[in-house]
């Protein structure tokens, strides 16, 4: 098992009208209580405000198991979930190598590809996303890519990146080297893009 699980909870403020510290503070501090989480952030994202995340780095992928099957501590952290969102997506990745620098950056990109019908994971996606981090790591100050394989099913990868601004992301990506701009093309056909930034703060270090 890879030394770094980390957790991408997603949830649509769909129950607000606007999001507040008044709904998110009892929420982060339910969630800062749970035993088994190293580091966590929060945020809300670029493309959409009222979408929003909580990313944990867990002890390990079966401390968050425990926590989800005792109903009684899950509950805890549920009951703030509802008053907020009735849609919550969440998935743990397995990464090699520690996700945190990405996640202490100023954007965070947050990225679940999923391989297309016919696409092995292992064998084409995950090579793939490699050769384009080898990439993303030579870009003048991006901080902390990382990814690896997604643990609740297995078609999926999850990446994390930090960049400068968002700025930073779209001229190091869309209007970047040739090179990049293939090998993001080339994920494009072989796999469903999920993506995501934020801006995210520390709940717990």
């Amino acid at each position: 098992m890879s030394p770094y699980t980390l957790e991408v909870y997603r949830f649509d403020a769909d129950r607000l009208l606007q999001v507040t510290s008044e709904y998110m503070h009892p929420l982060i501090g339910a969630v800062k209580a749970v035993s088994g989480i190293n580091v966590g952030f929060f945020g809300q994202q670029f493309q959409d405000a009222k979408q929003l995340y909580l990313i944990q780095l867990w002890d390990s992928y079966e401390k968050h198991v425990e926590l989800r099957t005792d109903s009684a501590h899950w509950a805890g952290v549920q009951e703030h979930i509802d008053v907020i969102s009735s849609k919550q997506f969440s998935y743990h990745g397995a990464y090699d190598v520690d996700p945190t620098p990405a996640l202490t950056a100023p954007v965070t990109e947050i990225l679940k590809l999923t391989a297309n019908e016919g696409v092995s994971r292992d064998d084409t996606l995950l090579p793939v996303l490699a050769s384009t981090v080898e990439l993303l790591r030579a870009i003048s100050g991006v901080q902390g890519a990382s990814f690896g394989p997604v643990l609740e099913d297995n078609k999926s990868v999850a990446f994390v990146c930090g960049w400068q601004s968002f700025d930073h992301f779209t001229k190091s990506t869309a209007q970047g080297s040739a090179a990049v701009r293939e090998k993001i093309a080339q994920l494009k056909q072989i796999a469903a893009v999920e993506l995501g930034h934020a801006d995210l703060s520390s709940y717990k270090e």
